[in-house]
């Protein structure tokens, strides 16, 4: 009896706990689960920020280029009004454009029409480079906008940033069989009819300077003489 007793307290003294060295294995194989799940749970999360910074960056470059091609498809023409002017003129290795253009707002119902009539607005813009104050050897892409045109068709209104991370921005256009770097029309007293356009710009991430990691986008656009 005695005995029996004995090995019964012996087996309930044994299951009591766990040992030090399985508490020691336990932790070792946590730990190692623990880490695993943090490196795919990092891993998951770097890729979903990497990816949305390319989606962000090539929104902004389509926008950029969806403005442009919006304002040198509705340039506003008329040759005899010489405040009227299409400028563009290189600036280093760069283009600088100034011009007149036609942006169109919601439909107004006239009461005297049938149907919905769209307003326009008549204003000078302008495209150009200036240099990133953070980082050299790169530079925002400006709007300059003027509710108005005036005498001066190179300056005045306000600048917007439309474009960061650009290396480079050119304007060319098609006369006869060549493309032309620059167009004066208060010398020619004439309009482009193609415009293209050139961006070249960082890719996402790449800051330092002198990086060959860059993306170019050309497009044309048509000018109306209507």
């Amino acid at each position: 009896m005695h005995t029996l007793l004995g090995a019964l307290k012996s087996r309930l003294s044994r299951d009591r706990g766990f040992s030090l060295i399985e508490i020691v294995v336990a932790s070792a194989i946590a730990s190692m689960i623990m880490l695993m799940v943090y490196s795919a749970y990092r891993s998951t999360l770097s890729s979903i920020r990497e990816t949305t910074g390319y989606a962000e960056m090539y929104e902004n470059i389509n926008l950029a280029i969806s403005k442009i091609d919006s304002d040198l498809s509705n340039c506003f023409i008329r040759p005899e009004n010489k405040k009227i002017c299409f400028i563009s003129t290189p600036d280093g290795e760069n283009s600088k454009l100034n011009f007149v253009t036609v942006s169109f707002n919601e439909p107004m119902t006239d009461p005297s029409a049938k149907r919905p009539v769209p307003l326009s607005d008549v204003h000078e813009v302008g495209y150009y480079l200036k240099q990133d104050p953070e980082y050299p050897g790169v530079f925002q892409l400006i709007k300059r906008e003027q509710a108005h045109y005036d005498d001066d068709p190179e300056s005045g209104g306000s600048e917007n940033v439309l474009l960061e991370n650009v290396i480079s921005l050119q304007f060319h256009y098609k006369v006869r069989n060549d493309w032309e770097d620059s167009w004066d029309s208060r010398e020619t007293s004439r309009f482009p009819r193609l415009v293209r356009t050139t961006i070249k710009v960082k890719k996402y991430g790449v800051k330092a300077e002198g990086s060959e990691d860059t993306e170019e986008f050309s497009f044309v656009s048509y000018i109306s003489m209507s």
